[in-house]
């Protein structure tokens, strides 16, 4: 792989939550957003390499969850993926409910999970 490593989110992500024993509600957020780019970025390369195919700019993230799913019978991945999401959006754009740090770490585990399976997957051509 050449430029950025999207891993490295998850690593800023870990760190963010681990500098503080009672991060801010602010810091969780930022975490759980981290979780999710860094497993979709990572997941995208490995479906991009798989299939020669680059997803599109509109609705990427859909596209790739179908990609996913109806071309290469990936529903783990899909599944977690979609969870992750579900964070994300919590994270970033329901302000109206609290974002609590259980729910940070419980979005790192699930990228943990992804960013495995992806790499096992990608390894295993």
């Amino acid at each position: 792989m050449t430029g950025f490593d999207w891993s490295d989110f998850l690593l800023l992500a870990r760190d963010i939550v681990a500098r503080s024993s009672s991060p801010s509600e602010a810091a969780c957020r930022t975490a759980a957003s981290r979780a999710y780019y860094a497993a979709f970025h990572v997941i995208r390369e490995t479906v991009e390499t798989r299939t020669g195919q680059q997803l599109g700019q509109v609705n990427v993230h859909r596209e790739l969850l179908r990609c996913l799913r109806e071309q290469l019978a990936r529903d783990d991945l899909a599944v977690l993926l979609e969870r992750l999401l579900r964070r994300r959006g919590h994270a970033d754009y329901n302000g109206e409910r609290p974002f609590a740090v259980g729910t940070a770490v419980a979005a790192l585990e699930l990228a943990d999970r992804a960013l495995a399976e992806a790499r096992a997957w990608s390894r295993d051509r």
